[in-house]
């Protein structure tokens, strides 16, 4: 038995050396914060954030969790290769899958997407509205969501997702909704 330890860990350094890089860089097994991936379709490095985290003067915050109305500011705050960030835009499902495997987000995170009662549309940061018809990535009717007017913002992942894979990603929350972490984007349009 003293000799079996040490040749299994030598075998299995041998057999993460003959793997494949791509298997090598599965994503990780808990959540991916201050790390800037590049996804390659949208030409974007996305970095999953937690409000309260202590940052710099220039990223001021001390609430453990905040409306999209604060998310949103803040994500304009960040730089990134040059380039500022802003709530991610996600403009299809293979994208948000593409953050949900790269981030596993273990809570709900804010992104650049809006839902406006009173015109019953979504609309990105970038000001562009979005056809939520046109995926079936959403958590229920956008309609259901108002009680009132305004908009409500829109958060990806969260316990209940990591919990049930299969269900929809996307959920609008009410106004005066607070969480923890945002996604930023910095559209750089190069790696």
């Amino acid at each position: 038995m003293g000799i079996r330890g040490p040749i299994l860990a030598i075998l299995a350094i041998l057999a993460l050396s003959a793997t494949p890089a791509a298997a090598q860089t599965a994503a990780p097994k808990g959540a991916l914060y201050d790390t800037p991936v590049y996804y390659p379709a949208t030409k974007s490095y996305f970095e999953m954030k937690l409000f309260g985290k202590g940052y710099s003067d220039a990223h001021p915050t001390t609430s453990p969790g905040a409306r999209w109305m604060r998310a949103m500011p803040l994500a304009r705050t960040f730089i990134y290769k040059g380039v500022r960030g802003r709530l991610a835009v996600l403009p299809n499902a293979a994208a948000l899958r593409f953050v949900e495997r790269a981030f596993r987000p273990d809570l709900q995170v804010w992104i650049g997407l809006r839902y406006w009662c009173s015109v019953h549309r979504l609309q990105w940061v970038t000001h562009e509205f979005f056809d939520s018809g046109r995926a079936k990535i959403w958590a229920r009717p956008w309609g259901a969501v108002c009680n009132g007017g305004g908009y409500r913002g829109v958060a990806i992942g969260g316990p209940d997702y990591q919990a049930h894979p299969w269900l929809p990603l996307l959920k609008a929350w009410g106004y005066q909704k607070e969480f923890s972490a945002f996604l930023v984007e910095y559209p750089t349009g190069k790696k």
